[in-house]
């Protein structure tokens, strides 16, 4: 068992030496500025990202239900906006631990009232998927979406930007377990907003 972690019958957490851990790992994390910003994780930080990740596992009856790399794409997507948008790392693991209980509202992260879920892939095609079995997935008010490269000597998280779920829905492929969609068709179409709109938001509500 990882010294970062726990995981026992009613309760999963970080232990107090992976709290530390896990902090210094976002607070390494630096961000590029652009249209598309980009964050980036050395591969040390990121494998510590990685170890907390496991805590999303739930106790299915089947394990085939639950994708552990699929939670650390995850993870390292919801991470990577939290960070843009200007959240402390103690946000950020206040309100993964709060996911852990289910007691964090259900949405990666809320500005000026937007309920928002990061939508993180690593597949070069940019292909995200969208669950249909998450209801919280289906009341957000739109989807942030996120490429994670895992390669050489750093992780690097590009956002690419957001849409409104109304939006998104006419370009959804059903795939009959789950929805999907490409990042280049939200592009195509012009409804792919970029990011620094929910941060100048944010920044704007911060300020009056």
């Amino acid at each position: 068992m990882s010294e970062l972690i726990t995981i026992r019958p009613g309760f999963r957490g970080l232990t107090p030496r992976g709290e530390k851990a896990f902090k210094i790992a976002i607070e390494s994390s630096y961000i590029f500025e652009g249209d598309r910003p980009i964050l980036r994780f050395s591969r040390d930080a990121s494998e510590i990202i990685r170890e907390v990740s496991e805590l999303r596992k739930r106790d299915w009856k089947t394990t085939s239900r639950w994708n552990p790399e699929a939670d650390y794409i995850g993870l390292l997507g919801e991470i990577a906006v939290q960070r843009y948008l200007g959240f402390t790392a103690e946000k950020i693991i206040s309100e993964f631990l709060a996911g852990l209980k289910g007691t964090d509202g259900g949405y990666d992260v809320v500005v000026e009232g937007l309920k928002l879920d990061v939508k993180s892939s690593k597949s070069e095609s940019l292909r995200l998927k969208i669950s249909k079995t998450n209801r919280f997935t289906h009341l957000a008010d739109g989807y942030i979406f996120a490429h994670v490269e895992l390669a050489g000597l750093e992780t690097r998280i590009e956002m690419f930007g957001w849409s409104f779920r109304a939006d998104v829905k006419p370009h959804l492929r059903d795939e009959g377990h789950r929805y999907t969609v490409r990042v280049h068709t939200l592009h195509r179409e012009g409804i792919l907003r970029p990011l620094s709109e929910l941060k100048n938001q944010k920044e704007d509500s911060n300020h009056a």
